[in-house]
């Protein structure tokens, strides 16, 4: 029984790679992209195939749009198949709120019309924002030149967005409550909830942490949010 667990976990072993230094290049197989995926009305797809087996591991989408009613950007990480992983990390987050009301006269009605926005932010987005609740949270992991990519992390192998500057709630486009006092119609809007993504930096090359089937490795970019542009600068996966 001893000698059959020993084999098995030796077989494991030789199985699994090491862990990896980022940009420790030497037991790495290291591809430069140079790649600029440029967001756009309709989502900029951008696939990668890190091991070079023919089959794509990584989707990068950017989106870009701009219309009457403000900007929308998008950042998003697709793992394509099972045996493809991002590393990510859990963390409590501080949630907060606030309202923001806004009141006109409407000449149709000959009545003042109030209306009351709520909103759920990940960070004190002003002065009356108050504390409302801590959440779990989870955000991609970011790495610099040095930095120890482990297996004993954490790891998804999923949809994950980086970037979203979109908020959203159900009834945005008309009001959850109205009641008239006077002269005055009151209007309650639904919750805005500001995407908790906790973004990668701007015009800061980083480095995100892969995993494929047993092999480490890590994919080196940038990214602009003016007009959400991500710079695929290297991919690497152990050998």
């Amino acid at each position: 029984m001893f000698i059959l667990y020993l084999i098995a976990f030796n077989s494991c072993s030789l199985n699994r790679s090491d862990d990896i230094e980022v940009g420790e290049y030497d037991k790495m197989s290291v591809r430069e992209l140079d790649t600029i995926v440029r967001g756009d009305q309709s989502p900029t797809s951008y696939k990668i195939d890190i091991d070079r087996n023919l089959k794509k591991d990584f989707e990068l989408l950017c989106t870009y749009t701009t219309s009457v009613g403000g900007t929308y950007r998008l950042f998003q990480i697709n793992c394509l198949h099972d045996n493809a992983f991002i590393n990510t990390e859990v963390f409590v987050d501080s949630i907060f709120t606030h309202e923001s009301v806004s009141t006109f006269f409407d000449e149709q009605t000959g009545k003042y019309i109030q209306n009351t926005y709520p909103y759920e932010t990940c960070g004190r987005y002003c002065e009356e924002s108050e504390f409302l609740k801590t959440t779990q949270s989870e955000k991609i992991k970011q790495y610099s030149t040095s930095d120890i990519i482990s297996f004993e992390e954490s790891w998804k192998s999923n949809s994950i967005v980086v970037y979203n500057s979109a908020g959203g709630g159900e009834g945005m486009y008309e009001p959850q409550e109205t009641y008239t006092s006077g002269d005055t119609i009151f209007n309650l809007w639904a919750t805005t909830k500001w995407n908790c993504s906790h973004t990668l930096p701007q015009d800061e090359e980083v480095y995100i942490g892969i995993k494929i089937r047993n092999k480490l490795g890590w994919i080196k970019l940038s990214l602009s949010y003016v007009h959400m542009d991500a710079h695929i600068i290297e991919v690497a996966i152990q050998k």
